[in-house]
């Protein structure tokens, strides 16, 4: 009854190429559940940050950069949503501890006030002048 598989190795094959196709799915699953979650924090960091005006965010490898003014102050990354340590972000957030969002990143502080919509938008606009200025871009030849 086998030997139409190659034996116990052919169904050892046929088994490994089902449970490679069903891990597959389910990680592609796992992913897109990610990014849906990814959009839903950043639409409510959108609506937290509202009240300033010229804040904009955009998708970027699975999660998003924030921009005010024009300079990027933060992201949403594999932990949840960060933003470059300067002082007033230490000021607004002593209790949240520096850690870089991906390896070989500069580290970022946890927002640990994302709830609270006034301190936060206060943070961000305190942070401002402390952040590079954005690069202009170089124009293609």
């Amino acid at each position: 009854p086998l030997a139409g598989y190659g034996g116990v190795c052919g169904i050892q094959s046929i088994l490994t190429r089902n449970l490679k196709r069903r891990l597959i799915a389910v990680f592609e699953c796992l992913r897109m559940e990610k990014i849906m979650q990814n959009k839903e924090l950043a639409s409510y960091i959108m609506d937290q940050l509202s009240d300033l005006g010229n804040v904009r965010n955009r998708a970027m490898m699975g999660g998003y950069v924030f921009y005010y003014r024009e300079r990027i102050f933060g992201g949403i990354y594999e932990d949840g949503f960060m933003v470059k340590v300067t002082e007033a972000s230490c000021k607004f957030m002593p209790d949240s501890t520096p850690k870089p969002p991906y390896q070989g990143a500069k580290e970022m502080l946890p927002v640990t006030i994302l709830d609270d919509k006034e301190q936060l938008q206060k943070m961000v606009e305190e942070m401002f002048p402390e952040l590079p200025e954005r690069k202009p871009k170089k124009k293609a030849k």
